[in-house]
């Protein structure tokens, strides 16, 4: 099922679709609501850790950009001095729980590709991989080398506590069609914005309807394509005016897509499923042409024993006030007694 293309699609037969969905999109919202209801009232408790805990998420499913975010945030807190160690949940690996000390190198295939972003852009930090949030924490609690912990994609993970939530959104379609799951790509009402500490909006605009909270604008923008083993570099000027395909297994390849053609290339795509594992078949096809792919989906590429025609298209992550961000996380974190 192509969700994404059935919650956009102004075709008749998927907005009768939407429409029978509607039912159980709204039992998913009320369930929802009953489960922040269970917390709210003290029916159960959330665990608190005694170190300062740092969570990037978002409301709706795949592609507004968590993972660089966290990345962003996490780079941030380490210049300013702190240890950080990452929480990730391993979506995609087959591991139920890692713990990789700094420095040491995670395979895709046992915690997942976006745990190994977070690996290598962030090698100084200690990542453990486990869905469950509050056993990792418990794990944390072991170690005295810790000044926060970066929980990535965790905002609707309730039962541990947190210092701060900081909530993305793609400022172009904050909410998609405004549906919760599976009418629409929402894992909760837009209402419980309400409980986020702030928000960070990717992309220029401001969406409207957003709830009064510190919010800060997060700038993405393409910088250099390298080879799939890192050993060689391009200028994105070369993409102007080239044939170029577009292999991508993510949850937004309409954004990858037409980054490369606000760069001069005529694109042709290849999408898979997001957090797709490459097989023999796909590799066939990817052999055949010279293809660009992104960050995510070249840690699983490169790590198949064959060679690939195909150039990886890097990105930062930058705020547009970085000043802005750096004293308002730091400021929330010093509040915490226990940190040094």
């Amino acid at each position: 099922m192509d969700w994404p293309g059935l919650w956009d699609s102004p075709a008749l037969g998927d907005r009768l679709q939407r429409a029978a969905l509607l039912p159980a999109s709204h039992l998913y919202a009320l369930g929802w609501r009953l489960y922040l209801g269970w917390y709210a009232l003290g029916f159960r408790k959330r665990y608190k850790v005694p170190v300062p805990v740092v969570c990037v998420g978002g409301i709706s499913v795949g592609g507004t950009g968590k993972t660089p975010v966290t990345i962003a945030v996490g780079q941030l807190l380490q210049r300013a001095g702190l240890r950080v160690t990452i929480s990730c949940s391993g979506y995609g690996g087959s591991s139920v729980f890692a713990s990789v000390p700094p420095g040491q190198e995670a395979a895709p295939h046992m915690v997942g590709d976006e745990a190994v972003l977070l690996r290598e852009a962030l090698s100084d930090a200690h990542l453990i991989v486990c869905k469950d949030r509050v056993r990792m924490a418990k794990t944390v609690e072991l170690h005295s080398d810790v000044d926060v912990i970066l929980m990535d994609d965790g905002f609707q993970h309730l039962p541990l506590a947190r210092t701060l939530d900081l909530v993305v959104l793609d400022g172009a379609r904050p909410f998609g069609n405004g549906r919760c799951l599976p009418a629409g790509p929402l894992r909760e009402p837009k209402s419980c914005l309400r409980r986020a500490s702030a928000l960070f909006v990717v992309g220029d605009r401001t969406p409207d309807s957003l709830p009064p909270l510190p919010t800060f604008h997060v700038i993405r923008r393409p910088k250099e394509l390298r080879s799939l083993d890192g050993t060689q570099r391009r200028e994105l000027a070369l993409l102007r005016g080239e044939k170029v395909l577009a292999v991508s297994g993510i949850g937004n390849p309409e954004r990858f897509e037409q980054t490369l053609r606000d760069l001069g290339a005529s694109v042709t795509s290849l999408r898979f499923g997001d957090h797709h594992d490459y097989s023999a078949t796909d590799l066939d096809m990817l052999a055949r042409t010279t293809s660009v792919t992104t960050e995510k989906d070249a840690v699983k590429l490169r790590s198949l024993p064959v060679e690939l025609n195909i150039w990886v298209l890097r990105e930062e992550v930058v705020f547009a006030n970085e000043r802005a961000v750096q004293d308002f996380l730091l400021t929330a974190i010093s509040g915490e007694s226990h940190v040094k």
